[in-house]
């Protein structure tokens, strides 16, 4: 009789124990917060670009333009960032448009623009015959 008696008591007893869980320091750890997500960069194409400079010519002369929709843009919208997208034709003029896009930021840099809210970026557009500089804002 002890015999049975003390299986009825075992077998639910072991079942009990293998679904309890030890603790141990990770039950005492707070969670990790959940890393922030960046926003996708948007496609340039479906964005209306604040300035396109056109590389009709070697040195274009966009100076006072840029400068002047960077002031009017930071006026009414402080803390914008900003996409410099050169759009060439082929991979051959990357180089260039590397370098142009670069002239392009520190034009905005130049205008009052932290270089942290400035991000580059390279288009190919097959068949473009004008190379040019789009300056978005996100």
């Amino acid at each position: 009789m002890v015999r049975i008696l003390s299986r009825r008591l075992i077998v639910p007893l072991l079942l009990t124990l293998s679904a309890c869980h030890l603790l141990d320091q990770t039950d005492f750890e707070p969670k990790p917060s959940p890393k922030p997500v960046l926003p996708p960069v948007p496609d340039p194409e479906t964005r209306t670009a604040l300035v396109t400079i056109d590389y009709t010519k070697a040195n274009p002369d966009y100076g006072t333009t840029l400068s002047t929709a960077v002031h009017a843009v930071e006026t009414r919208r402080p803390g914008s960032l900003y996409d410099v997208v050169a759009v060439i034709a082929d991979s051959g003029g990357a180089e260039a448009g590397r370098a142009r896009a670069a002239d392009v930021m520190t034009a905005i840099e130049a205008a009052g623009v932290i270089p942290a809210r400035i991000q580059l970026g390279l288009k190919l557009e097959p068949g473009r015959k004008i190379p040019q500089v789009r300056v978005y804002l996100r």
